[in-house]
C-alpha cells in the first residue's frame, strides 16, 4: 500500500499471488494463501487502480498435486488451480510478462522469487526473472535485491558472475543471522550514493 505513490508497475507474483486471486473470486486449490489478508489486497487492487499504478498479477501456474519436486505437474489458469493442487511456480505466460516489464524498467526492486526456487521442478520462473533481471541491468537499469531467498536464487541460477554492475541491498539482520558474507562483501562495495537516484528514475517494484 506505501508503494502506491513511488512505484509505476507493481509485479506479485509468487506466493502472494493466490491472496490476490482468492481476493477476486478465483480458485487456487491448496496454494498458499493468507485469509486474514484478502480485504487488504482488494484493497490493494482499488488503490492501485485509483492511483494509476499498472499491477502486474500472474495469470497462470505450474500446479502441482504434492509439495515435493518429484509432484506430478501441469501448468493452468492461476484462478482455475484444481482442488488438491497447488501452485509453486509461475507460468509461461506469467514469467513472459513480468519479463518484458523489467526490461523496460530504469528502477527495479526484486524482494523474492515467483516459485519454489529450492526444487529443479519450479525454478523456471525464477530464473527467468533473474535472467531479465541482469539484462535490464546491463541496459543501464538501477537493480535492487532484497531479502535473502532474493540473493539465493540469484547465486542458484549461477548469474551472480555477470552481477557486478548490481547492487544488492539486503537488511543487515538478514545478513546477520544467514552469516552469508558474500551478501555482505557486496552490499560494502556497492555504490550506495546509487540509491538517491532511485526517486528521480522510472521505477518498478517487485512484490513476491
Amino acid at each position: 500500500e506505501n508503494l502506491m505513490n513511488k512505484v509505476d508497475n507493481l509485479i506479485i507474483g509468487g506466493g502472494m499471488t493466490f491472496t490476490f486471486v482468492k481476493a477476486m473470486g478465483g480458485k487456487i486449490g491448496s496454494s498458499l494463501v493468507e485469509d486474514d489478508k484478502l480485504d487488504a489486497a482488494r484493497d490493494i487492487l482499488k488503490k492501485a487502480e485509483e492511483k494509476g499504478v499498472k499491477l502486474i498479477l500472474s495469470t497462470d501456474a505450474i500446479v502441482a498435486d504434492a509439495f515435493s519436486n518429484d509432484a506430478n505437474t501441469k501448468e493452468c489458469a492461476v484462478h482455475e488451480i484444481p482442488e488438491g493442487w497447488m501452485g509453486l511456480d509461475s507460468g509461461a505466460e506469467s514469467t513472459e510478462n513480468f519479463s518484458k516489464v523489467i526490461e523496460n524498467s530504469k528502477t527495479i526492486l526484486w524482494n523474492g522469487p515467483v516459485g519454489v526456487f529450492e526444487m529443479k521442478a519450479f525454478e523456471k520462473g525464477t530464473k527467468a526473472i533473474a535472467e531479465a533481471i541482469v539484462s535490464a541491468t546491463e541496459k543501464g537499469a538501477f537493480s535492487l535485491i532484497g531479502g535473502g531467498d532474493s540473493v539465493a536464487s540469484i547465486n542458484l541460477v549461477l548469474l551472480i558472475k555477470f552481477l557486478t554492475c548490481l547492487q544488492v541491498v539486503v537488511l543487515f539482520l538478514n545478513i546477520l543471522k544467514e552469516k552469508n558474507f558474500q551478501v555482505l562483501k557486496l552490499f560494502v562495495n556497492s555504490r550506495l550514493l546509487d540509491i538517491l537516484k532511485v526517486v528521480s528514475m522510472r521505477r518498478l517494484f517487485f512484490c513476491l
